[in-house]
């Protein structure tokens, strides 16, 4: 944990069979070329990324495998990334979870732990920031059009 994992070719690349069961957890990867987290000649089936399916302006919620750990991270663009760790829930049976975070973030991401230990790759970006509106102040209609 607590790593910064950026501006590489790959962040963390993961390969062959006996690499099964590697944990990456609560690191910040970010930045990296190419892919953030990747996955090469390893035995499925591996722990799928986790879908971020909405946003409730308190909670993230989703699903992933059953009993898996999800990490949410906070990221400042869409691209696939593991920018700020915020926090980690624990899949129902069903595989559906949620995580109360602070607003205040643009996007979100997650991996998955499953019970061998094995994370996912990131998942696709959730856009949960607020756009920001011009208000400009309404004008009297001119005479004419009254």
């Amino acid at each position: 944990p607590a790593n910064t994992i950026a501006h590489n070719q790959i962040g963390i690349a993961v390969g062959y069979p006996e690499s099964v069961g590697n944990t990456i957890t609560q690191n910040r990867i970010y930045a990296n070329r190419d892919e953030q987290i990747h996955f090469y000649e390893v035995p499925q089936p591996l722990a799928p990324a986790p879908s971020l399916t909405d946003w409730d302006g308190a909670a993230v919620s989703g699903t992933a495998c059953a009993a898996c750990q999800v990490e949410v991270f906070a990221n400042p663009s869409p691209q696939l990334a593991g920018h700020t760790y915020l926090g980690t829930a624990v899949t129902a049976g069903d595989g559906t979870f949620s995580l109360t975070i602070y607003p205040g973030y643009n996007y979100l991401t997650a991996t998955a732990t499953d019970t061998d230990g094995t994370t996912s790759e990131l998942s696709s970006s959730l856009f949960i920031g607020t756009y920001t509106y011009l208000y400009l102040p309404l004008m009297a209609k001119p005479a004419s059009l009254r």
